[in-house]
């Protein structure tokens, strides 16, 4: 149970990283709920979210995130992060970085606060490079 909207962030980024879809799931509110993968459809419903993210932790991909440009706005029971995500990912061939806008929700519920929305899109100038030492 996650008793602050910044925990559930916590998590959500850990468990992105470790590509732990259980830890991922135990984010995420399991009644109305919708992510938006960059350049990709909404998705909505906590079935469907799960396999999405399923798919993406089947890419062995090694990603790290640190958050900058942080903005919070918390009333009550809800939350709503603004974050750039500065990501490395590695895999078997590259390195490569990237930065993603994205907009997380969350909702203090009686299981804690948990994630409504997570959305992300590229950054504006969003420049990727291959093969960082």
């Amino acid at each position: 149970m996650f008793d602050s909207a910044r925990k559930a962030e916590t998590a959500f980024y850990e468990a992105f990283e470790h590509a732990d879809l259980r830890a991922m799931m135990e984010v995420w509110d399991t009644h109305s709920c919708a992510c938006i993968h960059p350049m990709n459809d909404r998705i909505e419903g906590f079935n469907a979210i799960s396999d999405s993210w399923q798919l993406i932790f089947e890419s062995n991909a090694q990603l790290r995130f640190y958050l900058t440009e942080t903005r919070y706005l918390v009333e009550a029971d809800l939350a709503v992060h603004q974050v750039l995500e500065n990501i490395s990912f590695v895999n078997r061939v590259e390195r490569r970085e990237a930065k993603m806008l994205a907009t997380n929700v969350y909702r203090a519920t009686a299981a804690g606060w948990k994630m409504v929305l997570h959305h992300a899109s590229p950054a504006p100038g969003n420049v990727v490079a291959d093969n960082l030492h």
